[in-house]
């Protein structure tokens, strides 16, 4: 167990900062001070005995003796217990230092704890992280310490850079705000409902920004899903034509003449959860807003799945919420309003879906935006639910596209009135988009075009934070990979985990909850608190030790490891379909295991490579194949996948809950486990993968012909990775067709031919 600080109080006077809370002291005698300080940060003078401070003593003991001294580990041993570490079980009598030390915490240096330097120990103390993950401070407030929860402010408290938790009473109120498009096709602007929860405060605030297309509600998808079984389309040689992402026309407002204009109440019971990190700062003086978006209950319009509508959608949010646009009371309204009591300064957050419109909107520099924070975000939906000419599914979804996602947060029909509107025209709106998207051939055509936020990332102009799993298969890292190289205008700091499709707020070993605290504390309150010089540009968590958290200067290395995949030729049978549901019951787990352990049963449905590499190598970017290649048909598709085998001791990529251990993120609301991850022995490590139809050689909108039997030289970047091998690590490269968990499952056995003297693969480290 280790705890690993980015957002560093560093620039702050302690005296200055204690102040703030009302926990300074002025008294001459120490004992006083001391008296003072462990009064408001234990439990009642009563139970100061349960704090022990040597074999003899306790904190009560302790401050009734009157010492004028103490030694730091006297210091740090009731420190310890205070954050709920367990004396005898977590450290040892006289190991408190020791114990900080290897646990990764910041503390002070100096030998011995006097009247000069205490508030420097009291202020190192309030910002360490307890055993539930959160700093001091945050759980003395969430505990009633420090400030009185029934007695809180109403103006924001912000202590070493950080906003506190310091209000509890809150407003909900419902809007409209009008997108100026027609989506849906009845000749009027859709308007869509913007749901605001935010404190009471004697201050203007900040508002944080949802767009959460779930929110309201979502459908079931699965008779939808699309068939996985079939065989490649021959595709017409061709380049296909490309215009810039299509805008929507300006559509008039529908005049509904005697409409009430009175403030109407809103509720939904099928609406979703709200995003965990947007209830930890409700409390910190943060209204929070969610829009469902287009085509969800309570508004108007259609669900488009990621095409500029949305975009606009988020913009007009934005420019309402900042006090940079109007919204309306109601669906019906005339009268247009101004909200007066935000500062001017939105953020956008969330995971997946909602951190992918947070990008979309960041392109467009709304008034008002001022950053965002982003997790597990697509930024090219083609990379979602295609790759290279193929049509690939996002990781746990076969058959899911993105008419199917249409489906699962239409949301609208929900109320009678509008099913029996809007259901045929969905219906046709739906199967339009399924035209559109295109699952026969896979290409790139203008339907992913206006969906590809890439095509205009340089024009995001404010700083970023980005997060993602580095073993996230369900919105892979090339996502964020390519925002990454192609936001030259903006400021994007990264923090790349080991875990999947995850949210990091409950991860031990990294004060997620901190850096996000400082980062908006920073941005939408203009509280100067370094964090952006603080911060590193990427920080990611080790493969191997999952305590380990480091700063990587880049992603993507421009130096490669070149290592020949053989000598002669090799021929193999793209049978695998038919391996899968003959011999595993359609379980991919086990066929997956047997697959990459080299099962007999694939010896001539794929080309294995064994490489023992003898140096330490961290990969650093994009795994290149470079294939010379041939087939007996006039299709064809091209698999690989990097594996570690037998690795010792590597991070697990799911987590699991720390026993005892729970945290709030709301004053007095539910707890929520700290997670962690494990190391653990496996027989093998996925690292890396990729596909590409043959058809698609050169980029997934021209399409060259393939001919039986006739070579063809092509290059596939595998998804991009930052992965620690160390001496003896043992790769196993597999190259092979159908992908069970994410191509299409080929009916008709293929052969493949591969020229080993042609054929590299490039590790950039």
């Amino acid at each position: 167990m280790k705890y690993n600080a980015f957002a560093k109080p560093i620039f702050y006077n302690s005296k200055t900062e204690l102040k703030k809370i009302n926990l300074f002291s002025n008294d001459k005698e120490f004992s006083t001070q001391l008296k003072f300080y462990f009064n408001h940060l234990t439990y009642p003078q009563s139970d100061l005995n349960k704090i022990a401070v040597n074999q003899n003593q306790t904190l009560y003991d302790l401050i009734v003796s009157k010492p004028n001294q103490l030694t730091a580990e006297q210091f740090y041993t009731i420190i310890l217990q205070i954050l709920d570490f367990h004396l005898g079980v977590d450290f040892t009598l006289n190991k408190s230092i020791d114990f900080l030390n290897e646990i990764n915490q910041n503390i002070l240096k100096e030998k011995t704890v006097s009247l000069n330097n205490l508030p420097d120990f009291i202020f190192n103390a309030l910002n360490l992280r307890a055993a539930n993950g959160l700093s001091l401070i945050d759980n003395l407030i969430n505990d009633n310490f420090l400030i009185n929860f029934e007695e809180k402010s109403s103006n924001s408290i912000f202590f070493a850079g950080k906003s506190l938790p310091v209000f509890h009473n809150f407003i909900k109120e419902n809007y409209y705000i009008d997108t100026q498009i027609d989506t849906d096709g009845d000749g009027y602007s859709d308007r869509v409902l913007v749901q605001i929860t935010r404190p009471i405060s004697s201050n203007k605030i900040p508002v944080i920004l949802c767009a959460d297309p779930y929110y309201e509600g979502t459908n079931e998808m699965s008779p939808e899903l699309n068939s996985i079984k079939g065989d490649l389309k021959v595709k017409d040689v061709e380049t296909i034509k490309l215009n810039p992402i299509s805008d929507y026309k300006i559509a008039p407002s529908k005049i509904i003449k005697n409409s009430d204009d009175k403030k109407f109440s809103y509720s939904a019971n099928q609406e979703s959860l709200d995003f965990p990190l947007n209830n930890f700062f409700l409390a910190r003086g943060f209204a929070v807003a969610y829009v469902a978006g287009l085509g969800t209950r309570g508004s108007q319009g259609m669900r488009t799945t990621g095409d500029r509508a949305e975009t606009i959608t988020c913009c007009k949010a934005i420019e309402f919420l900042s006090g940079n646009g109007s919204g309306y009371i109601n669906k019906n309204s005339k009268k247009q309003i101004i909200l007066n009591w935000c500062n001017g300064a939105v953020a956008m957050t969330g995971r997946s879906y909602l951190g992918t419109l947070a990008t979309a909107a960041a392109t467009q520099n709304p008034k008002g935006l001022k950053t965002i924070i982003s997790e597990s975000a697509i930024s090219n939906w083609y990379n979602y639910y295609r790759e290279n000419g193929l049509v690939v599914a996002p990781g746990g979804f076969p058959g899911e596209d993105a008419d199917v996602l249409a489906l699962d947060t239409y949301s609208r029909w929900y109320d009678g009135a509008e099913y029996l509107k809007t259901a045929e025209k969905f219906k046709k709106f739906k199967n339009k988009m399924k035209h559109e998207q295109d699952r026969v051939t896979g290409n790139y055509n203008q339907f992913w075009q206006n969906r590809n936020y890439l095509l205009e990332a340089d024009q995001i102009k404010i700083d970023c934070l980005y997060i993602h799993g580095l073993n996230d298969w369900n919105v892979k890292p090339i996502n964020l990979y390519q925002l990454y190289h192609k936001a030259k205008n903006a400021h994007l700091k990264l923090i790349l985990h080991q875990g999947q499709h995850i949210s990091p707020h409950n991860i031990q070993s990294l004060d997620y909850l901190d850096i996000c605290n400082f980062w908006l504390t920073n941005h939408l309150y203009n509280i100067d608190n370094k964090i952006t010089k603080i911060l590193p540009n990427i920080i990611v968590q080790n493969n191997r030790n999952p305590d380990s958290w480091k700063e990587s200067k880049n992603w993507g290395k421009k130096q490669v490891k070149s290592i020949k995949l053989g000598q002669g030729s090799y021929t193999y049978c793209d049978n695998l379909s038919q391996i899968f549901d003959h011999n595993f019951n359609h379980k991919l787990n086990n066929y997956e295991s047997s697959f990459a352990l080299k099962d007999p049963i694939f010896k001539k449905s794929c080309f294995i490579l064994d490489i023992k590499l003898r140096e330490a190598l961290t990969i650093n970017g994009q795994v290149r194949i470079k294939i010379n290649i041939k087939t007996n048909a006039q299709t064809g598709l091209l698999s690989a996948a990097l594996f570690e085998i037998n690795p010792t001791k590597i991070t697990t990529t799911t987590t699991t809950p720390v026993e005892n251990r729970f945290f709030q993120l709301v004053p007095n609301q539910e707890r929520i486990a700290l997670h962690t991850f494990k190391t653990k022995s496996f027989p093998y490590r996925l690292i890396t993968f990729g596909h590409i139809n043959l058809q698609n050689i050169d980029g997934p909108a021209k399409i060259n012909q393939v001919k039986p039997q006739i070579p063809l030289d092509l290059n596939l970047d595998l998804q991009p990775t930052i992965y620690e091998l160390v001496p003896d690590s043992k790769l196993r490269l597999i190259l092979f067709g159908s992908d069970m968990k994410y191509t299409i499952q080929v009916k008709t056995p293929q052969e493949y031919t591969l020229n080993l003297d042609r054929s590299n693969l490039f590790l950039p480290y």
